[in-house]
């Protein structure tokens, strides 16, 4: 198999920061930093004791050196101070020793004042701070002793009733305006270690990225947000200034410091709005054509460029002081030249960074208005209806957010031109349900594919009334008069429906085991995070069943089938006449076994789980609450593998557990390539990955505590799922009759091996595959309906494989795999590209000219929809392979247009 694999990252990308970050990111063992901080506190609290002992030494120590050096390492190096940071050990020290409120309460909600006045708060106390230098701090050890002994003490109580760190070093902590500063474009990165795992504690984390989280401060909606970060920083150079040129206490009274130190804050801060004003905001602005004027981001470095610059040109001979000395000013002058030129270098990378940021990671200047009912959002370009809703808590179902499952039609009742176009899979959703075409409603939308474009929308969610969806040219059989279809999942209940469609006498039931409607299985592991009611995954409501004429038999059982009377017979007892009969019976959760069949020892223990039926995810979601497992491992390494870690994880953000992902061979389809790049996002989220790695046994005394792997590790786990696939239910078809293999075996019309009788979805094989996907049900349920109730032959349909598309969505990550469940061809030929800097992957296989796969990682909608037409028109594109190779894909838009 050939394969081509070209880095899609521009050459004047090549030597930007972002990508020097990453060659210079040094990877340290975590359990490296452990004594490193145990020290660090250590020492913070021996100062503690110097400065009671021996203040003069105790003085010198802290103002004569540390507090000079911190600001250097905050500029080059800060993830140094944030890993041995003494405050930071201690306000992570409860989690460490699982002391924290989540041991105790499910959740204590933090004030709304101090998550809005968090950061001023902090910028209060480190001017209080410094202010304080000049009238007890810089002489008084008592004094000096006594305020860090409070904010060592402080950072652990805030651990111990907060979550991770916004209860200290993401919130008050009077260093974190100073860290955000410098830190912003360190010139050396170090990852952080002390969150382990990550509990998304607070928004724009500066420890989860360092890189941004400063320019997302500055770009963020909420205004006060960001005129914290200004006042700040526009007051700095003045106070540092008069920091240093006003006379300490009791040289001048308290009153006279103070103001001299208000009215130096007080002119720089005004002369930063008026730069503000003028340079970010007027004829300066920053636009798509002057990408090099001022922004607000250029403003605040530069004024945090010469804070840095005035601190050490004072801090030198401030900290000789101490020690009794002077500086020669042949040391003092190279030295503060030094520092200028590592700050003009800071503020050009920090500069050529914020264009980067601009360019790949804000959103489209252009703003667009979408009213849901009396809601009116502003939103960029580029979203779904779908993603608007859910973010501003507008009511909408569960989705699988792949258009193919009919839980989010809207009715747009004006600014439909706004919206991106229609997609053939979005088009034959709503065919489906009759809202598209020349006599039909022309006004609905899917609002999981829906994108706004421009202008103002207008969204309704429930969508207009359909018109009748009889087939009124469509000629039905007059002699059947009951069609009986056993499972009421997705194949099930489309059967029902396209049956109901296209016969206007007969009587139609739809038999299910389970004390549901028929809900959306693919959306289930939400369950196990969000706090939703089963009814939401629920596609119709039960009157919607009546108004049809399908007879819906929830918790029933058919115990045995009767071909000789056409009878079927329920658990209950009951009988029901059949003249033509559909099996929908789906499938079931594999269990992990050994090579002989048996399931793995252990498995039956409590806290170990398979996922298949929404009464699984509420299971699971139970046993996390009560008992509160540490350690849980998913199984498995599909897409309802990865989905059921990332809800786990979710759920475990409030209870402190760690979730590893322990899979059998790769995730999905990808190669290694692809493979690292999800890796990598999933270990970002903050759950473990291991690959290739097989379970043979589970261990414990009642619940499980333990997995033992084929390699013979051991690995601790106080909650197991398995997602390692699906086996069809087949047994009812073999006591009938039917020719089974792997599943009951049908025909191009989706007969069985009794004429009588059709088959559809997990349970059906058909040309020896099975797919076992919501697509193939779908389209197996449609033929299956057409040909059991066609009065002749004119209506005949034959089952054409569609071309099959999954969509694994995990946090802002998404992967799809166009077209999986395909034969493999010998002469393939793989084109991979990645791109670096936005984690950007994707592989087209081809053979004979045609495309028959793609795999694309952070895809946009057209390229999905650009592929999925490509395959499904088989263009050939021999002579086009060469654009492709060299990341050309607009060539593909071109031939599908």
């Amino acid at each position: 198999m050939a394969q081509i694999t070209l880095f899609v990252t521009p050459e004047e990308l090549d030597s930007t920061h972002e990508q020097m970050q990453r060659r210079m990111r040094f990877v340290i063992p975590v359990g490296f930093w452990h004594p490193i901080r145990f020290i660090s506190v250590g020492l913070a609290f021996a100062l503690c004791l110097i400065l009671l002992i021996r203040p003069e030494l105790g003085l010198r120590l802290f103002w004569g050196a540390f507090i000079p050096i911190a600001p250097l390492i905050f500029f080059i190096i800060p993830g140094l101070w944030r890993n041995i940071c003494p405050l930071a050990a201690m306000n992570q020290a409860p989690r460490w020793f699982g002391l924290t409120r989540n041991q105790f309460a499910t959740d204590w909600p933090v004030p709304h004042w101090l998550k809005n006045y968090s950061y001023p708060i902090g910028i209060t106390m480190l001017l209080l701070l410094i202010s304080s230098r000049k009238v007890i701090l810089n002489t008084n050890g008592l004094a000096l002793a006594s305020f860090i002994f409070l904010v060592l003490v402080i950072p652990f109580i805030m651990g111990f009733i907060s979550k991770g760190k916004s209860g200290w070093c993401s919130s008050i902590c009077p260093m974190l305006p100073v860290e955000r500063i410098y830190g912003q474009t360190p010139f050396i990165t170090l990852p952080n270690s002390h969150c382990q795992p990550c509990v998304d504690c607070t928004s724009k984390c500066y420890d989860k990225q360092p890189h941004s989280a400063y320019l997302k401060d500055l770009y963020a909606d909420d205004p006060h947000h960001v005129a914290y970060r200004k006042f700040f920083v526009g007051l700095f150079p003045g106070f540092i200034y008069g920091f240093y040129t006003v006379p300490a206490y009791p040289a001048i009274g308290l009153l006279h410091l103070y103001t001299e130190l208000v009215v130096y804050s007080v002119l720089s801060l005004v002369s930063f709005y008026i730069l503000d004003n003028f340079l970010t905001h007027g004829p300066l602005k920053l636009t798509a054509t002057r990408s090099m004027a001022f922004t607000p981001n250029i403003l605040t470095a530069t004024y945090g460029m010469v804070a840095f610059n005035l601190y050490y040109a004072f801090t030198p001979q401030a900290a000789a002081h101490f020690w009794d000395t002077s500086l020669p000013m042949w040391l003092i002058l190279p030295f503060e030249a030094t520092i200028f030129a590592l700050s003009a270098v800071w503020l050009y990378r920090t500069a050529e960074k914020e264009q980067l940021y601009r360019l790949y990671f804000l959103p489209p200047q252009d703003v667009v208005k979408v009213t849901f009912g009396e809601l009116t959002i502003s939103a960029p370009k580029d979203v779904t209806l779908l993603s608007l809703a859910k973010k501003n808590n507008v009511p909408l179902k569960y989705s699988c957010e792949g258009g193919t499952c009919e839980a989010d039609p809207v009715c747009v009742f004006s600014g439909m031109e706004n919206l991106s176009e229609m997609g053939a899979v979005e088009r034959a959703t709503l065919e489906k349900l009759d809202r598209i075409g020349t006599a039909r409603i022309t006004n609905t939308r899917l609002a999981c594919m829906a994108k706004v474009l421009r202008g103002q929308i207008i969204v309704g969610l429930t969508p207009e009334p359909s018109k009748s969806s009889i087939l009124v040219k469509f000629e039905s059989d007059p002699t059947i008069k009951s069609v009986v279809i056993i499972g009421n999942g997705i194949a099930g209940y489309q059967a029902a429906y396209e049956v109901y469609r296209r016969h206007r006498q007969c009587d139609i039931y739809l038999i299910g085991d389970e004390n549901h409607l028929t809900y959306q299985r693919i959306s289930i592991a939400k369950l196990i995070s969000e706090p939703k009611l089963v009814q939401d995954l629920y596609l119709k409501a039960e009157d919607w069943y009546e108004a049809r004429r399908i007879t819906l038999r929830t918790k029933e059982q058919v115990i045995k089938v009767d071909t000789a009377t056409q009878m079927v017979i329920l658990n209950t007892g009951e009988t029901l006449p059949y003249d033509r009969l559909i099996f929908a019976t789906g499938s079931q959760s594999r269990s992990p076994s050994t090579k002989d069949g048996r399931p793995i020892a252990g498995f039956e223990l409590a806290g170990t789980f398979n996922l298949y039926k929404v009464q699984d995810s509420i299971n699971i979601q139970a046993f996390v609450q009560t008992q509160r497992p540490r350690r849980a491992i998913v199984f498995g390494g599909g897409v309802t593998a990865m989905e059921v870690a990332y809800e786990l994880h979710k759920l475990g953000q409030k209870t402190n557990m760690q979730v590893t992902l322990i899979s059998r061979s790769g995730l999905m389809q990808l190669d290694k390539m692809g493979e690292q790049i999800l890796v990598e996002h999933l270990e970002k989220i903050g759950f473990k990955v291991q690959l290739y790695s097989d379970v043979v046994s589970l261990y414990g005394q009642t619940q499980v505590q333990e997995v033992t792997l084929k390699s013979g590790e051991n690995v601790p786990c106080d909650l197991f799922v398995a997602c390692i696939g699906v086996m069809p239910n087949i047994t009812l078809a073999k006591e009938t009759g039917l020719k089974v293999k792997r599943g009951i075996v049908v025909d191009d019309e989706m007969r069985t091996s009794i004429p009588n009788i059709f088959a559809v979805g997990d349970v059906a094989e058909h040309d020896n595959l099975m797919p076992q996907l919501v697509d193939v049900a779908k389209a197996q349920a449609e033929v299956s309906a057409v040909n059991a109730v066609r009065g002749n032959e004119i209506w005949r349909q034959v089952y054409t494989r569609p071309i099959l598309s999954v969509k694994v969505k995990i946090s802002a990550f998404d992967l799809y795999v166009i077209n999986g469940a395909r034969p493999q061809h010998d002469n393939e030929q793989n084109i991979i590209l990645k791109h670096l800097l936005k984690g950007r992957y994707a592989k087209l296989s081809i053979a004979n000219g045609r495309l028959l796969q793609g795999i694309l990682l952070q895809a946009t909608a057209k390229e999905v929809q650009t592929v999925t037409e490509a395959i499904r028109q088989e263009i050939d594109i021999s002579c086009y392979l060469p654009e492709l190779e060299r990341g050309n894909w607009d060539v593909l838009s071109r031939l599908t247009e």
